[in-house]
């Protein structure tokens, strides 16, 4: 008898091992994500000052094309949606910075001479709709990352 549980016990650890999957993304994972689209904003960066200063880009919020002299991109998920991250992920900003995507972005601003800043935005409460949904409050703190390039 002792030994089907031993068994048992050593086939649950050797399934939890292999076939356990994390819920969230590793930091290195979020961090190659968000190189990536970074070094994607830096490549038409150029062009969408250019259609700023002509009165051409279409900014988030107020639906307008009138030129601000800034840009706020939004980081982005594979669906173009924002990028919300859970509190316990381990992602800073500092993690964000570290990246090539960001260095890349970080040297076109300054060759152009203009202003790089990310920001993180938290976002707070449950959006839980109807009082009866849940019996307590439950914290679902979440943010996203915002990059604006202003200055010319």
């Amino acid at each position: 008898m002792s030994y089907i549980i031993f068994f048992l016990l050593f086939a649950g650890f050797i399934y939890l091992v292999v076939f356990n999957k994390p819920k969230h993304p590793a930091t290195g994972q979020l961090q190659d994500w968000f190189s990536t689209r970074l070094i994607t904003i830096s490549q038409k960066l150029e062009h969408d000052i250019e259609l700023d200063r002509q009165g051409k880009y279409p900014h988030g919020g107020k639906q307008d094309f009138e030129s601000r002299g800034s840009i706020r991109y939004l980081l982005h998920d594979k669906n173009n949606r924002r990028f919300d991250l859970s509190e316990p992920d381990a992602l800073t900003t500092g993690h964000i910075k570290a990246t090539e995507g960001y260095r890349q972005l970080e040297e076109l601003v300054s060759r152009l001479n203009l202003q790089l800043v990310l920001d993180e935005i938290d976002i707070e409460g449950d959006e839980v709709d109807d009082d009866y949904s849940l019996d307590e409050h439950i914290d679902d703190v979440q943010r996203y990352y915002s990059i604006t390039v202003s200055g010319w």
